[in-house]
C-alpha cells in the first residue's frame, strides 16, 4: 500500500486502480484515465520439470481468484485465457 506524507506535492504515478483504491477512497489521492490503449499481460509461469507444490497451487488460484474478482467489480477489465 502507498501512503502520502503530503511532501510530494505534484508527484505523479501509473498505479492499478486496486493499488490505490483505498487512499481514492480516504481522499487522499485522486486518479485519472491515461489512455484506454495501455494494456498488459500477466502470466502464471512454473517449471515444466517440476510438479506445483501445495503453496504454489495455492497461490496461483488466490492470484486467479483476486484477478477475477477485480474484473467482476469492474475495477479491471481482462481477458481471461488459460
Amino acid at each position: 500500500m502507498s501512503e502520502s506524507t503530503g511532501t510530494d506535492l505534484g508527484a505523479q504515478a501509473l498505479r492499478a486502480v486496486n493499488a490505490i483504491r483505498t487512499e481514492v477512497a480516504a481522499k487522499r489521492l485522486e486518479m485519472a484515465a491515461v489512455s484506454p490503449s495501455v494494456s498488459r499481460e500477466l502470466i502464471l509461469a512454473s517449471p515444466i520439470a517440476h510438479p506445483p507444490s501445495i503453496a504454489t497451487t495455492t497461490i496461483a488460484t488466490l492470484i486467479v481468484s483476486e484477478i477475477q474478482q477485480l474484473s467482476k467489480e469492474g475495477l479491471w477489465k481482462i481477458n481471461m485465457t488459460a
